[in-house]
């Protein structure tokens, strides 16, 4: 008899890793704490007049968005700035960035990631209405930008 098939799988946001210039950033905010986006139109595709078609890859879908928002009260938050901050007066701000997903087989990873600016600051009643978006953008092939399911 044959093994069935795990139906019931489960995710942790505690085993989302995230780290960018070797530094483990921490202090996710609520809801959500990453979101990738692929730039580029990915493949795009024509009709000719006679009905012969033909696909274009772009390659600027390696170009990838990532938005990480964190609490106000994280320490990351420091890290970020002092990354920034060098990378305005020396340029030397592009380095590795790895998320992945120890609990299913997600995974971002490029060895060309920079952030184009700091967060915006924002502060209210409370600390939910005060999280920090750090906005990044690199470069990642498909071998390096999984969208993997969960174990």
């Amino acid at each position: 008899m044959g093994r069935s098939k795990k139906k019931v799988k489960t995710y942790s946001p505690a085993k989302v890793i995230i780290n960018f210039f070797g530094i483990p950033l921490a202090g996710y905010a609520e809801g959500t704490f990453i979101h990738v986006t692929t730039e580029g139109d990915g493949t795009t595709a024509i009709i000719g007049c006679d009905g012969e078609g033909v696909r274009t890859i772009d390659p600027g879908s390696a170009l990838k968005t990532v938005v990480i928002t964190l609490l106000q009260s994280s320490d990351s938050n420091d890290a970020l700035s002092v990354i920034q901050n060098r990378d305005n007066q020396k340029g030397d701000g592009i380095g590795p960035l790895l998320i992945t997903d120890l609990s299913g087989r997600m995974i971002v990873s490029s060895d060309e990631a920079w952030i184009t600016k700091k967060a915006d600051i924002t502060r209210g009643r409370s600390a939910a209405d005060g999280a920090n978006q750090w906005t990044f953008q690199c470069i990642a092939d498909d071998e390096n930008y999984h969208v993997g399911g969960h174990s």
